[in-house]
């Protein structure tokens, strides 16, 4: 029999109305999430309470939706801001949905310090993060498996329609043979946009040759006095500016992709390890 939860409010009279018109939602264990990003602590966001008391009673701080997968909703972002955020996928279809969709419909992977979403190992299917836990796993295994994941550069974001019919750009072929030294600048101006074009379906050549010399800017910008921004636009929606991105991330100096970042994160960010930003609009 499938579970339902159903939510009440007052009406004024003694009784209950058995929806939320006019409730403001907010996160669980909200408290505990202020101030753990203020003192800038990890929080898990989980699917469900009964993973948030699991995370708690090891220490940690997490919160969850109210309502289950797929009901995040983006004015609980604010709370989370500058903060280091985890997401816990449930091991399932819906789980891995949820937890995408909190990336991909909200901001946080640009404006907090930090954001993963991390699928736990050996976990059986529909399992959860206190199924981990039961199975004998520890918080310190859990410890390790988010700092190898933020140490990861990984692109945000899906693959726009229009490039559908390229090359995946999950890996680039080292370079064969010989160092950087045995490398012209012509040549190695020519590879890379070799291999954007792999990946990326372009107007003309000239725009496959422009942004290859913006990637190779990137690794000496800082002998310049200025620099110059790439600007990508299209007058349609899925024309391929996001797979640019994913690729590109794979090719310029310490990427980082970013959607509306705060000023405090982008100076923190900047100071500590000087990322080449790639502002999705």
């Amino acid at each position: 029999m499938p579970k339902s939860f159903r939510q009440r409010r007052p009406d004024g009279a003694g009784g209950y109305l058995w929806n939320l018109t006019g409730i403001k939602r907010v996160l669980y264990r909200l408290p505990e999430v202020i101030e753990a990003v203020a003192a800038g602590r990890h929080v898990f966001v989980v699917e469900g309470e009964k993973d948030v008391e699991t995370l708690r009673s090891h220490g940690l701080v997490a919160t969850t939706n109210a309502g289950g997968a797929g009901k995040w909703r983006k004015e609980y972002d604010s709370y989370l801001y500058d903060g280091r955020v985890v997401v816990i996928a449930d091991n399932d279809d819906a789980g891995r949905e949820h937890a995408r969709s909190i990336g991909r419909d909200s901001a946080l992977d640009s404006r907090t310090e930090s954001f993963v979403i991390l699928e736990l190992p050996e976990l059986p299917e529909h399992g959860d993060v206190a199924d981990w836990f039961n199975a004998g796993h520890t918080v310190e295994e859990l410890k390790q498996l988010v700092s190898e994941a933020e140490s990861r550069p990984v692109p945000n974001g899906t693959a726009d329609e229009a490039s559908s019919q390229v090359s995946q750009p999950d890996e680039l072929e080292p370079v064969p043979n010989g160092t950087a030294d045995d490398i012209s600048t012509a040549e190695l101006l020519e590879r890379v946009k070799v291999a954007l074009e792999r990946f990326v379906v372009f107007t003309n050549e000239q725009q496959a040759i422009a942004v290859a010399v913006w990637v190779l800017h990137t690794y000496i910008f800082v002998a310049f006095d200025t620099t110059p921004y790439l600007y990508v636009s299209s007058a349609t929606k899925q024309s391929g500016k996001t797979r640019l991105f994913e690729v590109l991330v794979l090719l310029v100096c310490k990427p980082w992709m970013l959607a509306g970042a705060s000023a405090s994160v982008l100076f923190r960010k900047i100071e500590i390890e000087a990322p080449t930003p790639a502002r999705r609009g």
